[in-house]
């Protein structure tokens, strides 16, 4: 079985490079294609099974009449424009949550969580200092402005970990600005900052997952994509971070604040294993299923897996 996959030749997130990584183990001989969306169709002949990551791809890719052409819909799916539908008739959907069902996620004949290096972004048993951590992978906007000025009305110090960030901002004495330039780094200040912000107010954030697999905290946008993917502390009691109402620094500042007055809600151990369903054995099991499925229709449905153990035991609260 000759397998591929295709990706946006001229955007590649840090998550499109984990699928492809976390793919190639799973099928060893896997083509790689880079599509270029400004072209026609493209067509590669002879693959069994091609995979695209994201709409936009699959429609720029022109399949065999005996290929099946599963479309992955990830995050960025979420704020790409549906191609016609004619041009997706034949493409089997893969949503990347059952919680996203509308618009590009209509119609999705099955869901499988995005792949997080679980064993790699881990807990530390070194004491947490006080500051917020920001992490900027796309450029600056709003919502990034938004979380500085946060830090500022409550005090906070803060990291901000990416690339075209305001020069301006790197004078001030509250922040500190690290180039994103390896996953060591990124490691580290999950393992190390009090908290992960991340008030972007229309997408999902891996980061969101890499920072509960080392057990910190997280303060997302109670109505974003990447709030679903936290247990809310303040409506549970007990959870992995929490959510703020309004898209201001008001309210950003004083859930921070609510952070500081009650660290005891959040648990490293909780954070922990929500983050172990991302780990990217799962994803090669579902994916090698969901493959094989096409040829064998015993396969179809998913085995009810048990949750992935990533450590022999998850990480204690006190590293919080």
């Amino acid at each position: 079985m000759q397998i591929a996959i295709a990706h946006n030749a001229a955007n590649i997130s840090r998550l499109d490079s984990t699928i492809i990584s976390t793919l190639s183990r799973t099928f060893p001989e896997l083509e790689l294609y880079q599509i270029d969306l400004t072209k026609p169709q493209q067509s590669f002949p002879g693959n069994s099974v091609i995979i695209s990551l994201g709409l936009d791809v699959a429609a720029a890719v022109n399949c065999d009449s005996g290929t099946r052409h599963i479309c992955y819909l990830t995050p960025s799916c979420l704020s790409e424009k549906l191609p016609t539908a004619e041009r997706l008739s034949a493409i089997i959907k893969v949503g990347f949550s059952d919680e996203m069902t509308d618009g590009a996620f209509a119609d999705c004949q099955e869901y499988i969580l995005p792949p997080a290096n679980t064993r790699f972004f881990s807990p530390s048993n070194e004491q947490r200092n006080n500051a917020c951590l920001l992490i900027v992978e796309d450029g600056w906007n709003a919502a990034h402005q938004l979380a500085v000025a946060a830090c500022k009305l409550a005090d906070k110090k803060l990291t901000i970990l990416g690339t075209n960030v305001p020069t301006e901002l790197t004078e001030h004495d509250c922040v500190t600005w690290i180039p994103l330039t390896d996953s060591e780094i990124l490691k580290q200040l999950y393992q190390n900052n009090q908290v992960l912000l991340v008030p972007q107010n229309d997408s999902f954030e891996i980061t969101v997952i890499e920072a509960q697999a080392c057990g910190q905290p997280v303060i997302a946008f109670a109505e974003s994509q990447t709030a679903k993917f936290l247990i809310d502390a303040e409506s549970t009691g007990f959870g992995t971070g929490l959510l703020f109402d309004e898209l201001s620094a008001e309210s950003l500042a004083s859930t921070i604040e609510e952070l500081d007055r009650r660290p005891q809600h959040i648990s490293a151990s909780l954070a922990w294993g929500n983050a172990a369903r991302f780990s990217t054995k799962r994803f090669e099991q579902e994916f090698d299923i969901l493959v094989h499925s096409l040829f064998d229709e015993s396969l179809i449905q998913f085995p009810k897996a048990k949750p992935i153990r990533q450590q022999d035991n998850p990480p204690s609260d006190q590293a919080a």
